[in-house]
């Protein structure tokens, strides 16, 4: 039995696909509100299914050309509806109304694609493949570009630009309408996959900002101040990026386009009448114009760009508010009478508090209107070191924040909080000085009169040298500065467990007084002038002696160096007889001396006298008058002449001054100190460049000992990287390599001069 096979002809199988076909553009014509029907069609499942079987079996018929013809009714039934369909309809559009028709036109276009594709979806995987021909969706693509969108695109991007337009000057504008559009433009790319295709949109919105643009800028930048121009911009700014974020949502790369055309034309040509113009940037500084400063930060930061021009400005807007200050300093030194530097050297806590207030407006600056950008940090920086380290008088900045740095640890009933915050404060403007050296040695002087004058008791007072000293060592590293500053912090804690030692050993004694001594390391300290000698009263003396015993037995290997000039005493001082009328007074080892004197005599006693009864030799008049002086402006002690009067006479004053004890003394309070107060001394500058000259060739020797060789040039870039406590010029360093190549520590290599070698 034979079963017989169904053959398909292409001419009897379009008879059955073609109503079909029609039926679909009447549905769209339906759909669009064009069709005359008023019953609703649809393709239903057996006409898709059965359209679509036809097909693929007009394509498996052999010794045929189905699958040929069927392809060329494809493109005949895409190329009429395009014409019919689309073209017929919008041709004579313009505007808004062109817009809309399109978009409209395309979404029926794209039911009618989705169809046809679909019920000849199998020529795409056998006949077009096979034949390397256009896919269907490509055709259809290819199709409407060339019949619509080649005539069309002219006016489409023209009413682009008007929507545009329109939304720019705040009317009523359909951006979701300009999406689709846009989409549009990508979409038919995939026809022949050519970025012109929708590149012509792309380029004429460019094209049109610019204009735009460059029209704004020419009347902003003539009719606005900068304050006004910036605003105006960062609303142009964000309204372009909503427009066109929402415009152009698969045209990223125009996107990226626009804002950087955006940003050559409003931001870049602005620059340099911002930075020129009475009312522009460093106006802006100088008022503290905080909430447009970050508005220019952000404009230019979006251009990647450096802010080279704009941070050399605040640089010198910096540079210029420290140099006044700075140069109302030196007048004001000027102006002062000699008695007054003398009185405070170096001392001026108001001026480095200003400095203090200077910065932390300055750095807040940079923090809240420039994000902290390191840009600016690094023109701020310049502009301190630069005006920081100027000289302003015969001292400079590195004395006055020493001293303040005393004035604030001396500070009694400080709050820990307010400390740290002055601390910082310190360190903040010490990190810029050239001369840190000279900071480190006067600390060091001071830290060791703090502490020598402290009482010995555990404290707060310590955890406040301490912390100062971190604070350093975070700066500076660990150095020997900061190893001798803990030294002299651990000194005076072990004297403090010592006191409670010696005081048990002396508890097998008789104890008549108290004794409070404090030993030093002498490595950690400051060098001590010799002490002036003078006949201290024997129990100070006993005592002494009494405290060498108990400290042998303590360190048997270490010998003591008294310095009874850095020591005081307590004394009870009676006016009369009456027990109940004294005085509790603190007095230094001379002024001891001297008032013992008057212990038992109710006389004038001649300074020739007393000197020789504690033998005191003529030489120390100096300090002699010094101490004295404060015993007389106390009015505890009597003198026949003053100083005044014996310059007048100009005679030999060894004999003309006699000295009596006031025994009608008072005073308003009952205890008090009459020790003289350390007077700030010149800073000698002489011993610091001895001294650096000892840290250089230290520096150079440890170099060539890690090295080995070096050419010079090499060697001086290295020394100036290591040296970071001041600052060096090449003639010092050159210096110091000479007198280590005399003193056999490096030598020069025979055949090149510029070579050095390490001597082992």
């Amino acid at each position: 039995m034979h079963q017989s096979i169904q053959k398909y002809d292409f001419q009897t199988g379009w008879k059955e696909i073609d109503p079909v076909i029609q039926k679909l553009n009447k549905m769209l014509d339906q759909q669009s509100g064009s069709g005359n029907s008023e019953e609703k069609l649809m393709i239903n499942k057996i006409e898709y299914s059965n359209t679509y079987t036809l097909i693929y079996n007009l394509c498996l018929e052999k010794d045929s050309n189905n699958s040929e013809q069927l392809y060329e009714q494809y493109k005949k039934q895409i190329q009429s509806f395009v014409k019919d369909k689309i073209f017929n309809s919008v041709k004579g559009l313009k505007g808004e109304d062109l817009l809309k028709k399109i978009i409209q036109k395309w979404d029926t276009y794209q039911i009618f694609l989705r169809f046809m594709t679909r019920f000849f979806s199998y020529l795409d995987k056998s006949y077009i493949e096979h034949n390397n021909l256009q896919k269907l969706k490509q055709i259809g693509y290819y199709l409407y570009l060339k019949q619509v969108h080649d005539h069309l695109k002219d006016n489409i991007i023209l009413a682009f630009q008007q929507e545009i337009e329109k939304d720019r000057n705040n009317y009523k504008s359909d951006l979701d309408m300009l999406r689709k559009i846009s989409e549009i433009f990508v979409e038919i790319n995939k026809s022949d996959n050519k970025d012109e295709n929708y590149q012509n949109l792309g380029k004429a919105i460019l094209s049109h900002a610019k204009a735009y643009y460059q029209s704004k800028f020419q009347e902003w930048s003539e009719s606005c101040s900068c304050e006004e121009y910036i605003s105006n911009i960062i609303i142009v700014q964000k309204e372009e990026n909503r427009r066109f974020e929402k415009c152009f949502t698969k045209f990223t790369d125009t996107q990226k386009q626009i804002s950087q055309l955006f940003n050559e034309e409003m931001v870049l040509k602005y620059r340099p009448i911002l930075l020129v113009k009475d009312h522009g940037f460093t106006f802006m500084l100088e008022n503290n114009k905080s909430h447009v400063l970050q508005q220019i930060y952000q404009l230019y930061k979006n251009l990647n760009d450096n802010f080279e021009e704009l941070r050399q400005t605040f640089g010198d807007w910096v540079y210029k508010i420290g140099s006044n200050i700075f140069e109302e300093k030196i007048k004001q030194n000027i102006e002062e009478k000699p008695d007054q530097k003398k009185k405070k050297h170096a001392t001026d806590h108001e001026f480095v508090e200003k400095l203090f207030n200077e910065y932390k407006e300055m750095n807040n600056m940079i923090v809240q209107n420039f994000n902290s950008d390191a840009n600016f940090y690094m023109s701020f920086k310049a502009a301190l070191d630069k005006f920081l380290n100027v000289p302003i008088d015969d001292y400079g900045l590195p004395e006055l924040l020493a001293n303040y740095t005393d004035f604030i640890l001396k500070k009694e009933n400080l709050k820990q909080e307010e400390l740290d915050s002055k601390l910082n404060q310190i360190i903040e403007i010490f990190n810029h000085l050239t001369e840190k050296d000279i900071y480190l040695i006067l600390y060091q002087k001071q830290l060791a009169t703090r502490l020598l004058k402290a009482e010995l008791k555990a404290g707060s007072r310590y955890d406040d040298e301490s912390l100062m000293i971190t604070k350093i060592k975070g700066c500076c590293g660990q150095g020997q500065e900061t190893k001798n500053y803990e030294g002299m912090i651990s000194d005076i804690k072990y004297t403090m467990d010592l006191k409670k030692n010696f005081d048990e050993y002396m508890n097998q004694k008789i104890k008549v007084v108290d004794l409070n001594v404090k030993v030093l390391q002498e490595a950690n300290w400051p060098s001590y002038k010799s002490t002036t000698e003078i006949i201290l009263p024997p129990l100070y003396e006993n005592l002494k002696e009494d405290f060498k015993k108990f400290y042998q037995l303590q360190k048997k290997s270490q010998k003591l160096n008294w310095i009874n000039t850095l020591g005081s005493f307590d004394i009870k001082m009676n006016i009369t007889f009456d027990k109940s009328n004294f005085f509790l007074v603190n007095v230094s080892p001379l002024q001891l001396c001297i008032l013992l004197q008057f212990e038992k005599v109710d006389t004038w006693i001649p300074i020739s006298t007393i000197l020789a009864t504690i033998g005191m030799k003529k030489d120390n008049i100096a300090e002699f008058n010094k101490e004295v002086a404060q015993l007389i402006g106390k009015k505890i002690l009597l003198a026949s002449k003053s100083q005044t009067q014996k310059q007048e006479e100009k005679k030999d004053e060894s004999d003309e001054v006699s000295f009596k004890f006031n025994t009608q003394f008072t005073y308003q309070k009952k205890k008090f100190s009459t020790v003289p107060e350390e007077s700030q001394q010149k800073f000698k500058r002489d011993i610091v460049n001895e001294n650096r000259e000892h840290v250089i060739e230290a520096t150079i020797v440890r170099i060539m000992k890690s090295r080995k060789t070096m050419k010079y040039g090499e060697l001086v870039s290295e020394v100036n990287v290591l040296l970071r406590k001041f600052q060096t010029q090449p003639h010092q360093i050159k210096k110091r390599i000479e007198s280590l190549v005399e003193r056999e520590y490096i030598e020069r290599d025979k055949n090149d001069m510029n070579l050095y070698h390490y001597k082992q």
